[in-house]
């Protein structure tokens, strides 16, 4: 968007892996840095996924089998913490020099789904600690 508007800059590759243009979707889905926050993901529920590599379609298949959809409704919080904090992570490594660190952006998002669900469902039904241990129990007990 920057160079589109005529700012110049002086690298279009990824902050992450430096290797490809920094587009949405090589950002958040395919770079092979950013692409391990999904696998983190995956191994935290349980599960094992293939993830598309455009933004629809990842959403679209962000769905954990056995869960009705308002249960699905709570797991793509996830999906949308993890975009948020993938961005906001993308700006530190740009503006304050940090390193790329996709558990730090996990944990983050560990936080910000289990804060949401408290505030909805209040934090006596959910610990954090059993957020983070098993969320796919977590999310059954919510109805």
């Amino acid at each position: 968007m920057l160079q589109k508007r005529g700012i110049p800059i002086n690298n279009i590759n990824c902050v992450f892996c430096n290797s490809c243009e920094e587009i949405a979707n090589h950002v958040f889905f395919s770079c092979k840095k950013t692409s391990s926050i999904w696998q983190l993901c995956d191994k935290w529920v349980g599960i094992q996924n293939v993830h598309h590599n455009e933004a629809h379609s990842h959403w679209l298949g962000f769905e954990l089998v056995g869960l009705g959809s308002k249960h699905n409704y709570m797991w793509r919080m996830v999906w949308m913490s993890i975009i948020w904090n993938t961005w906001k992570h993308k700006n530190e490594v740009i503006f304050k020099n940090r390193k790329c660190d996709m558990l730090e952006v996990l944990a983050i998002t560990q936080v910000n789904t289990w804060a949401f669900i408290a505030s909805k469902y209040g934090k006596s039904r959910i610990s954090f600690s059993d957020w983070c241990i098993d969320p796919l129990t977590c999310l059954k007990l919510l109805d």
